[in-house]
């Protein structure tokens, strides 16, 4: 059946009704791709944090044992230089806050052989809220590792 010219131009305002019921649709579904990737690349960051503290803890062998016995032993202070090295490694927590940093020394601490390092953040939504998110959580995990020192 074909439609008349005259048939047509009886249907104006039916793209006007599509737009405004897609709209809506359209601006929710980009804002939460939007949310979503923002936490996509606050992971990472949180992660490439979370691997260099756990790196530089590893660092921390008491030189001192290490050239007598040959064997690694962590000072002290790791936990600090954990903390310190996170936090240099994120940027300023405008919209999102660190809920815990923990670690976790594989084996001992008079012979370690890895330290693990755990964070756990939440990041503030925008336009999820519109949907009752307020935040995500995010987890991340980071490894240094400790190499026995050999004679």
């Amino acid at each position: 059946m074909v439609k008349s010219y005259s048939n047509i131009l009886t249907q104006k305002g039916n793209v006007l009704i599509m737009t405004a019921v897609l709209m809506p649709l359209f601006l929710m579904l980009c804002g939460m791709v939007i949310d979503i990737g923002r936490a996509f690349a606050f992971k990472a960051e949180i992660s490439r944090a979370c691997m260099i503290s756990a790196e530089e803890a590893a660092k921390e062998i008491n030189i001192d044992i290490a050239q007598k016995s040959g064997s690694s032993s962590l000072t002290g202070n790791y936990s600090n230089t954990i903390n310190r090295y996170f936090y240099l490694n994120i940027s300023e927590p405008d919209n999102f806050s660190i809920k815990s940093i923990d670690y976790n020394v594989v084996d001992s601490t008079s012979l370690p052989k890895y330290i693990d390092v755990y964070a756990t953040a939440e990041l503030n939504c925008f336009f999820l809220k519109l949907i009752g998110i307020d935040s995500i959580t995010v987890n991340s995990h980071g490894c240094g590792r400790l190499k026995k020192i050999s004679d």
